[in-house]
């Protein structure tokens, strides 16, 4: 079929595959034509993921881990005693971005990204990068725990002023 004419074959293989796919249709195979596109296993799997990274975090898992950090604080006694300590962004010689972990800047504010419950979170629209690794910070304790990567330290009467904060994950 290749042989025969170049012209029309190669403008089909030029084209998408559901192109090709359809001349092939014409034989009388079953295949993916543009009228099932949408109900392909692979297309069901996208919108599906689209869908999934669209959800809330379910206020109940957030509240869980609350209770959890607020269990680990209850063991240590001593109010002024630092509870996580800070690890410093590593310096990577741009002078572009930030000087703390999880904030970049996006035009003239600062943006924070936060890793929890199995998502990406960005907050941004913030004037000040320091308020930005603050709110990072928050988002990290909340989310990792005591055992968080952050850029101030805290003890734990920080902690628990932090626990009590009505924070969401929208």
């Amino acid at each position: 079929m290749i042989e025969g004419s170049h012209s029309s074959d190669h403008t089909a293989f030029s084209k998408s595959f559901i192109v090709v796919r359809e001349r092939h249709s014409m034989s009388g195979s079953p295949c993916l034509t543009s009228e099932n596109i949408e109900d392909s296993p692979s297309a069901m799997k996208k919108t599906r993921k689209r869908e999934l990274n669209k959800t809330k975090i379910p206020q109940k898992l957030i509240e869980n881990r609350r209770q959890e950090i607020i269990a680990s604080l209850d063991k240590i006694k001593e109010e002024d005693e630092v509870v996580i300590q800070s690890i410093p962004r590593v310096y990577t010689g741009s002078k572009r971005g930030s000087n703390f972990r999880g904030v970049s800047v996006n035009g003239k504010k600062w943006q924070v990204m936060v890793m929890g419950f199995g998502k990406k979170r960005y907050y941004g629209g913030i004037k000040d990068e320091n308020e930005a690794a603050k709110l990072y910070d928050k988002y990290a304790i909340l989310t990792q725990g005591v055992g968080a990567k952050t850029n101030f330290s805290y003890t734990k009467k920080q902690m628990l002023d932090i626990l009590s904060e009505n924070l969401t994950f929208e």
